[in-house]
């Protein structure tokens, strides 16, 4: 089903914050300030309200690869937006030699990590691969030994 032309899609929340108590208790009083503050009588009001609360507290859902291992590798995204934010900077004034260098060696710290990251991929690729080979080869050799 199509979705109409000129609406907005409904983000999805990361609802595993939600198991924090800290980030419920910042969700209640969110909902309830937005909602005293909120004047309108009508439902539109009340649904921009209770949607764009949690999007504020909780953030919404991040998508990962299927092959990550590590799903919630906070060094990664720090890395990853301190890159951005020093492209930003250099990009904003490009004849700054030191934003230049800062950038230039963020960069290759980020493509570090990312490369060794892909690397332990690789290797658990293959690991998961190989299992259903020897799997068999294990299983006659311990028949074989009972008998």
């Amino acid at each position: 089903m199509r979705r109409p032309q000129g609406q907005k899609v409904v983000k999805k929340l990361n609802v595993n914050k939600l198991k924090l108590p800290a980030i419920q208790q910042e969700l209640a009083v969110t909902l309830k300030g937005q909602l005293t503050e909120t004047t309108g009588n009508d439902w539109e009001s009340l649904k921009t309200t209770v949607q764009s609360a949690p999007l504020q507290v909780i953030g919404p859902a991040t998508r990962n690869h299927q092959d990550w291992f590590d799903e919630s590798d906070f060094e990664i995204q720090t890395l990853l937006e301190e890159n951005c934010q020093l492209h930003e900077a250099h990009l904003s004034d490009p004849s700054s030699d030191t934003r230049k260098l800062a950038y230039d060696s963020k960069s290759r710290e980020v493509t570090a990590r990312l490369a060794y990251d892909r690397e332990v991929q690789k290797t658990l690729r293959v690991m998961q691969d190989t299992w259903p080979a020897i799997r068999p080869m294990r299983y006659k050799a311990a028949l074989t030994g009972m008998t």
